[in-house]
Parts: structure tokens; C-alpha cells; sequence
């Protein structure tokens, strides 16, 4: 793909098909090493990408654990020269810590 210009927008992902992002994989990662216990999924349904889990508390490190997406492409835009992002997201959750 190419850069970005100022004045211009990428998509990094997508899942609606409409786009070159809505054709690359994505997979769950979570935090079984040092002990952890979060869990989480990722699976595509009529072109939403639905992330659900539950991040728990290391008992180790008495500290939270993660779980995030990822997709194994290289080919993302280069967004080097943007001044921000954007990110459509919907929760079905009340949960205030969004940062």
C-alpha cells in the first residue's frame, strides 16, 4: 500500500468487505504466560469484527493481563505523516477507562 498524505485517509482495518483490509486474517492472542488468566475472542459476523473477553487479574504479578487481536499482514498503510487516528468501536459494556 502507500502513504498517507495529510489531507487523505487509510483504512488499517475493516472487516464489511467493502476494502483490501477486510481480506487479511485476524487472530485472538491472550496472556497465558506468567500464569495469566484472561481469555478472549475474535470472529467476524456480517462483516463486524466481535472482539469479547475478560481481562483477569495476574495472580503473580497482582497486576491485569491482556488480550488483544492481530493480524500476521505487513501490508498497512504508511500512516507515518498522519496527526491522528480514528477508531469506530461499539460496546455492549458500561465501562468507563476508554483511553
Amino acid at each position: 500500500m502507500g502513504m498517507v498524505t495529510a489531507d487523505s485517509y487509510a483504512t488499517l482495518a475493516s472487516f464489511d468487505k467493502t476494502e483490501k483490509a477486510a481480506t487479511w486474517s485476524w487472530t485472538a492472542l491472550n496472556d497465558p504466560v506468567m500464569g495469566g488468566k484472561s481469555e478472549g475472542g475474535f470472529k467476524v459476523v456480517d462483516g463486524v469484527g466481535q472482539w469479547r473477553g475478560t481481562v483477569a487479574i495476574v495472580p503473580s504479578l497482582k497486576a491485569p493481563g491482556f488480550i488483544k487481536i492481530q493480524s500476521e499482514t505487513d501490508d498497512f498503510d504508511d500512516i507515518s505523516s498522519c496527526s491522528g487516528i480514528a477508531i469506530t468501536a461499539k460496546t455492549g459494556a458500561k465501562y468507563d477507562g476508554y483511553r
